[in-house]
C-alpha cells in the first residue's frame, strides 16, 4: 500500500510523494487469497455488480454496454492495485471516469453508489466462501477491511 507523505510541510496536497506501508506476512497471504478469489470469480461478480448498478437504476445516462465496459475497467483497476499495493493508475483512472462521465450528466451519488455496490457485492462473495470459518477464523471480517480499506 502507499501512504501520502506531504514533506513534514502540514499540507498533504502539496509536494506529496508516495511512499510503500509495510505489510505483514499475514496480511499480504490474505491480500493474495483475496485477489485470487477477486480473478477466479471475475465475471460472475462483475455481472452482479453490472446488475445491482441497473437495479438501483445509477449511471442511466450511460448505455448497459457502456456500464459493462467501465464496470470491467474498474474491477480490473482495482483488483490490480489490491495486488501491487500501489493506488496511484486506480486513482488515476478515477479521475479520468469522473472527467468522462460527469459531464454526460452522471451525478457524483451515482459513482459513490456504484463504489458501494461493488464493495457489497465483494463483501457477499467473500461472506459465502468463508461462512463456514466464520466463528473459527473471521476471515470475512479481515477481507472486509480490506476490501474497505481499499
Amino acid at each position: 500500500m502507499l501512504r501520502k507523505n506531504d514533506g513534514g510541510s502540514g499540507n498533504s496536497s502539496q509536494n506529496s510523494v508516495a511512499e510503500p506501508v509495510a505489510r505483514s506476512e499475514p496480511t499480504s497471504l490474505l491480500l493474495r487469497e483475496l485477489v485470487a478469489h477477486l480473478r477466479q470469480n471475475r465475471t460472475q461478480l462483475r455481472e452482479e455488480w453490472v446488475g445491482r448498478i441497473t437495479e438501483a437504476q445509477l449511471l442511466t445516462a450511460m448505455t448497459k454496454e457502456e456500464i459493462f465496459a467501465e464496470a470491467t475497467s474498474v474491477y480490473d483497476s482495482y483488483v490490480e492495485a489490491l495486488q501491487t499495493g500501489t493506488f496511484e493508475a486506480l486513482q488515476t483512472y478515477a479521475r479520468n471516469l469522473s472527467e468522462r462521465i460527469i459531464p454526460r450528466g452522471v451525478e457524483t451519488h451515482e459513482v459513490v453508489g456504484i463504489v458501494l455496490l461493488l464493495r457489497d457485492v465483494l463483501a457477499r462473495s467473500l461472506f459465502a466462501k468463508y461462512q463456514a470459518d466464520f466463528e473459527s477464523a473471521n476471515s470475512p471480517r479481515r477481507f472486509c477491511r480490506c476490501v474497505s480499506a481499499c
